[in-house]
């Protein structure tokens, strides 16, 4: 125990903390938090000693995330408001000092504001970017629904009605010869399969945490192999390397799920209001059926999906948060290049 708290003392102790404070930790929570080079069942096994050791139960759902859940505004495309779909929006508002017209000047004076980008910035631009993009990548890589997705893109590719380079983002992708593309198209194939065995496990712990008894003592122990078995299929995710417009699309999977979930549990809110503040003349037997009809909506999509609606909904919150990291830091750095040549 000490040694990984040796080696992943900070990642540790920020388990610890989050723990403490909820009094237990989700599936999310652990994944989320677990440093992502951690590739030892050994480390992670030692991880949830160090969590049970400290009384902190593990939890398949975010009561407190429940209580607050709060991300952005879904619209009825599907998509969330995202500054990524946005162009590019420098701040060319004139200051107060500023008299003239002319677009060019007070371009030009904006740009002399900004400050000339110096190696140290470049590095900590570039640290935020990819800290960004891990940060959506580990929440699309925990997502039940981005592993099915995953799963049957395998197939496709298997069968041909993909191609390696579509799926996948190599660097030496155009001087690849013949050989060596087959070779990468065999690797992802041999990764998409030991994803799909890893997933179909990972399906029959979670089947029985949900037909668990609240107070069996098993259920811990479910919980815990599950949430180990989550971390494994995050880890099988992000080793897969994906093109960027797999990448999109999985995002897109997400954002349209969490509007589908948020139509369920409107519509049940709606039927909870009407039952509450029902006239004398209405039938409440119709009430009633409305709001079991609603919640057997929200119900159906969980069993779909394999998780809870509002777990995905934390999933987009990361996604969102971290797309807005990187994004904020390439406006930066597209700012700093332009001030190069002004």
């Amino acid at each position: 125990m000490s040694d990984i708290n040796e080696k992943y003392h900070d990642e540790v102790e920020k388990l610890l903390e989050v723990g403490k404070e909820k009094e237990y930790l989700t599936y999310d929570d652990i994944n989320r938090l677990l440093p992502p080079d951690m590739n030892s069942a050994d480390d992670i096994e030692a991880i949830f000693d160090v969590i049970g050791a400290e009384g902190i139960s593990i939890s398949d759902t975010d009561e407190k995330f429940i209580e607050a859940a709060s991300v952005a505004a879904v619209g009825p495309d599907g998509k969330i408001d995202d500054p990524l779909d946005e162009e590019l929006d420098l701040d060319l508002t004139p200051g107060t000092l500023d008299k003239t017209n002319d677009p060019v000047r007070l371009y030009l004076r904006e740009m002399a504001i900004v400050p000339l980008l110096t190696r140290d910035g470049e590095v900590s631009i570039a640290r935020r970017i990819e800290r960004g993009r891990m940060r959506a990548l580990k929440a699309i890589s925990r997502s039940p629904i981005c592993v099915e997705n995953l799963i049957q893109m395998g197939e496709r590719l298997r069968r041909g009605e993909l191609h390696i380079r579509e799926v996948a983002s190599f660097s030496e992708q155009e001087g690849m010869t013949e050989e060596r593309v087959e070779e990468y198209l065999q690797t992802t194939l041999d990764a998409i399969t030991e994803l799909k065995k890893t997933y179909a496990k990972t399906l029959k712990l979670y089947e029985r945490v949900q037909e668990e008894p609240r107070k069996s003592p098993r259920l811990y122990r479910h919980r815990r192999r599950l949430a180990r078995g989550r971390v494994e299929l995050s880890q099988q995710v992000r080793s897969l390397d994906l093109a960027l417009q797999q990448h999109d699309h999985l995002v897109s999977l997400l954002r349209e799920s969490v509007y589908h979930a948020r139509e369920a549990r409107s519509a049940i809110d709606k039927a909870r209001r009407a039952l509450e503040k029902k006239k004398w003349n209405e039938d409440e037997r119709e009430l009633k059926r409305n709001l079991r009809d609603a919640e057997r909506r929200l119900f159906d999509l969980e069993n779909v999906w394999h998780t809870n609606s509002l777990e995905l909904e934390r999933s987009v919150a990361a996604i969102n948060s971290g797309e807005d990291e990187a994004n904020q830091a390439k406006r930066e750095l597209i700012e700093a290049n332009l001030r190069l040549v002004v």
